[in-house]
């Protein structure tokens, strides 16, 4: 009873969390974490990259007690203004190391998507619930009672207008042969661009008439068949 006491006047827990002093990075890295094990590798990548802006916006040493519903307000609207930014380092893909250096991107005049905000948004959201649920090693209360209302932005709802056949024909008349099989390909499978034009025979699937990727393969992480229809399939 006495070192439950004299630690409870420390503040210190088995976990190593400070009572009042449970950080945004702590709570970064246990959402991080829950979705390891689901999670494909270029979509952790991505948190990964969310993660580290979030961090560098409100500082290492940030407690989540700390982010109110003003800083997460400020921070929504921060993220809404971003700017859409381009790869320009060559054919590599960019790593951690990358997103410092200003000269391996160009930024664009066009804000990011919705589905993009709504994805920055949605880690600090996730973060911060796995923060209230982490208790208080003094008081035994939520690290974080009441977390900010962090709401996503509107994302219209629309169905794409498919390009004209006269129009698709016109273009491909002029194309790269593998330019106009992959653009067959997504136009009648759906097809991402990575899937289109790495298409080999093995996933082809003649007994269910559709193409087949293993999860390692989408960007999903997950087992697709893709069907194309009678078109698509001869």
């Amino acid at each position: 009873r006495t070192r439950r006491e004299v630690r409870a006047q420390q503040g210190m827990a088995k976990s190593g969390i400070v009572a009042g002093g449970f950080l945004l990075t702590q709570a970064l890295a246990l959402h991080l974490q829950s979705v390891e094990a689901d999670g494909s590798g270029s979509h952790l990548a991505s948190l990964r990259r969310i993660a580290a802006g979030l961090v560098a916006y409100f500082g290492a040493a940030c407690r989540v007690i700390d982010i109110d519903q003003p800083r997460a307000d400020a921070w929504r609207s921060f993220t809404v203004a971003q700017k859409r930014r381009v790869w320009i380092g060559g054919p590599r893909k960019p790593d951690a190391g990358d997103e410092a250096d200003p000269t391996l991107w160009k930024v664009l005049d066009r804000p990011i998507s919705a589905s993009e905000i709504n994805h920055r948004l949605d880690v600090l959201r996730c973060a911060l619930a796995r923060a209230h649920k982490v208790r208080d090693p003094l008081t035994g209360h939520s690290t974080l009672p009441f977390p900010p209302d962090i709401a996503p932005v509107f994302e219209p709802r629309r169905t794409p207008t498919p390009m004209p056949e006269a129009e698709l024909a016109a273009r491909l008349e002029t194309a790269a042969p593998w330019t106009a099989e992959a653009a067959m390909l997504a136009r009648l499978f759906g097809c991402r661009l990575t899937e289109a034009v790495g298409v080999e025979l093995r996933h082809m699937d003649p007994q269910a008439r559709c193409l087949r990727f293993l999860g390692s393969e989408t960007k999903s992480g997950r087992d697709e068949p893709l069907y194309g229809g009678r078109d698509g399939w001869a």
